[in-house]
Order: C-alpha cells, then sequence, then structure tokens
C-alpha cells in the first residue's frame, strides 16, 4: 500500500511540473511574439523587457536572449550587450550568434 502511495505522489508531482513548464513555455512564447512585433516598430526598449521575460519563463531557448540583446545594441547599450553575450554563449556554447554580438557593438561603441 505504501508503495503504491508514493508512485501516486510521484506521478501527480510529474504531471504538476509537467503542466506548469508548458504554461511557462506558452507564456515565454506569447512575450517574445509580442517582443517581436514592439521591436519591428521600433520600440526597442519595450521590446527587451519581454523578451527578458521570456528568457526567464523559457531558458532553453537563445532566441530569446539573441533578440534582446539585439534590442540592446539598438538601443546604443553595447556594454550590456557585451556582458549578456559572453553570458549567453557560456550557457548555449554552439550558437556562434553570440561570438558576433559583441563584435559588433565593440565596432560601433568606437565610432560613437
Amino acid at each position: 500500500m505504501q508503495r503504491i502511495l508514493v508512485v501516486l505522489l510521484l506521478f501527480s508531482t510529474l504531471v504538476l511540473f509537467s503542466c506548469t513548464t508548458m504554461g511557462n513555455e506558452k507564456r515565454a512564447l506569447q512575450a517574445a511574439e509580442k517582443a517581436s512585433q514592439l521591436f519591428q516598430d521600433q520600440e526597442y526598449a519595450a521590446s527587451v523587457q519581454l523578451y527578458k521575460e521570456a528568457a526567464l519563463l523559457d531558458s532553453s531557448q537563445a532566441s530569446y536572449q539573441y533578440n534582446e540583446q539585439l534590442a540592446l545594441f539598438h538601443l546604443g547599450e553595447y556594454e550590456q550587450v557585451l556582458e549578456k553575450s559572453d553570458a549567453s554563449f557560456q550557457n548555449f556554447p554552439t550558437h556562434l550568434s553570440f561570438l558576433f554580438s559583441p563584435g559588433q557593438s565593440i565596432g560601433w561603441a568606437e565610432t560613437v
């Protein structure tokens, strides 16, 4: 009887966790879609906040972090791009796009 209770407890915990995770992924996608629209409308500051929210909700998506950095780049926040791209590359070493962001930021920072 005790084994059955343990199995039921573990199963219910797993179901609850998976539902929460799927909810977070959906909310992250919604935030990223809205951020993308704001980015296209050149409302970069607002898009940064939504991309940041999306990345917090679903940290497995490198694109949320990259797009946040791209919006920061358009705001002229080159130092933040440098800091964030380094951290992002540590989390996503196969995404080489995080290596290009610092170079672009350094180049633009030197011309400003």
